[in-house]
């Protein structure tokens, strides 16, 4: 939440080149009940060229530079995953003009879009809090337990004015129930960031320090052997801090309707990931190209899938298992005969037959054959196609580059080394071969 900037200098290289440098400068804002909006800008200069023409003559210099900006936007489509998108626009520009007797541009300018997604699998709010609620539960159950067994240790203690006895056994039970109270209140250490855990502790102390003057009170008679029928002072004052100490534990049942209703309110800040998936695909968009728009190559989809998981936690010491993989999603296909009719094109874009080699389609109209040798799918589809082989999608490679499969075939007279085997100087032509 909340907003952010962040830029950032950096000389690139200062040992190749002084004019080797990088800026990033980025901002995020967080907009409640919708999510987050930002955007950066990337400026990176490759410094000055030195131009020479064909022949090594120097000619004018320029300065070449890449620079893009973005924006983005990711919200929580639930309390424990998100999505997000990032559009950007860059810019290249490697010169100010081309070479020879090229022709075109020396810069580009391309567009590309990312996405993303998070999943984090962990307890949801509610859950944390009917957790925390639970162990609430507990621990004032374990306070009610101490107030029954304290009631009855009082009952039994004043019993004894009623005899003509110095009988003291009941001394170790308050010990044991002191120490017991002792053990529980330490168990509320977890929660003394909330408001009602100073209520609790101080509730405690009053009861400890209670208890602790009971059992000296009468260790002090005990050592003495005095017969408590005989001192109604003692009886009264014991009485007082008896009552207290009931009354206190008492009122540990107000403390935990308060503290129930504190912890459906609260507000969850802090919680440790046990297991998290994300993956991002980036640099979705056309192809880019320069100088020769022909020669365009495709944007470097990739994808990137990622894990993480927390092993161990004693909130001291942390370890964690990380994994992460990439995947380029780019197809680049060798001509191929998608038809299986043993030719490569031969027909225009309609499905006519055609004497032109370059640019030829199949009879079904899917084109077969380019000047440039191979051809790309664009990203949409090779968003499926990059994860197959070429020949789960296409027909048979013209290796040979001349537009058929086969025209050749193995003519087993000529097999010289006598291995059985096809070698290129033992085929012959044939328009009914298998190959190439």
């Amino acid at each position: 939440k909340g907003r952010e900037v962040a830029g950032m200098h950096v000389n690139w290289l200062p040992n190749l080149a002084s004019d080797l440098f990088y800026e990033f400068m980025a901002y995020r804002h967080y907009i409640d009940g919708l999510g987050s909006v930002g955007g950066h800008v990337i400026f990176l200069n490759l410094g000055e060229q030195i131009g020479m023409d064909e022949q090594g003559n120097p000619t004018s210099n320029w300065t070449s530079f890449m620079a893009a900006g973005a924006g983005s936007f990711g919200t929580k489509l639930s309390e424990t995953s998100s999505i997000g998108f990032n559009f950007k626009i860059f810019h290249q520009k490697l010169s100010d003009f081309t070479g020879g007797s090229e022709e075109g541009q020396g810069y580009s300018t391309d567009f590309g879009f990312d996405i993303g997604y998070l999943k984090k699998f962990r307890q949801s709010t509610t859950s944390i809090k009917m957790k925390k609620q639970k162990k609430l539960n507990r621990f004032f159950d374990q306070l009610t337990n101490i107030y029954d067994r304290q009631n009855k240790l009082s009952e039994e203690m004043l019993s004894i004015f009623e005899t003509e006895t110095a009988r003291y056994d009941f001394i170790d039970k308050q010990k044991y129930l002191l120490e017991d109270l002792e053990l529980v209140r330490e168990k509320s250490l977890p929660y003394k960031s909330m408001e009602s855990y100073l209520t609790i502790d101080e509730k405690l102390v009053y009861v400890l320090s209670d208890i602790d003057i009971l059992i000296n009170s009468f260790s002090v008679l005990h050592e003495e052997e005095v017969i408590l029928s005989t001192n109604d002072n003692f009886k009264d004052s014991v009485s007082i801090i008896m009552d207290r100490i009931l009354f206190n534990l008492m009122e540990m049942e107000t403390i935990r309707e308060n503290i129930l209703t504190e912890v459906e309110s609260e507000e969850i800040q802090h919680n440790d990931d046990k297991f998290n998936f994300g993956f991002s695909i980036s640099n979705i968009g056309p192809t880019i190209d320069f100088v020769d728009v022909d020669q365009a190559d495709p944007s470097p989809t990739n994808m990137r899938l990622g894990i993480f998981a927390q092993l161990y936690n004693d909130n001291y010491n942390k370890l964690n298992f990380l994994f992460d993989a990439n995947k380029l999603l780019v197809t680049r296909y060798p001509m191929m005969d998608w038809d299986n009719d043993g030719l490569v094109g031969g027909y225009d874009e309609l499905g006519n037959e055609s004497i032109l080699k370059v640019g030829e389609y199949n009879a079904d109209g899917k084109k077969e054959y380019d000047s440039k040798g191979y051809m790309d799918d664009p990203w949409y589809l090779a968003l499926v196609t990059a994860w197959l082989d070429d020949w789960y999608l296409g027909g048979d490679i013209d290796y040979d580059d001349d537009a058929k499969i086969g025209g050749w075939t193995w003519d087993e007279t000529m097999d010289s080394d006598f291995d059985g085997e096809v070698d290129v100087d033992e085929l012959v032509e044939d328009e009914n071969g298998i190959y190439n």
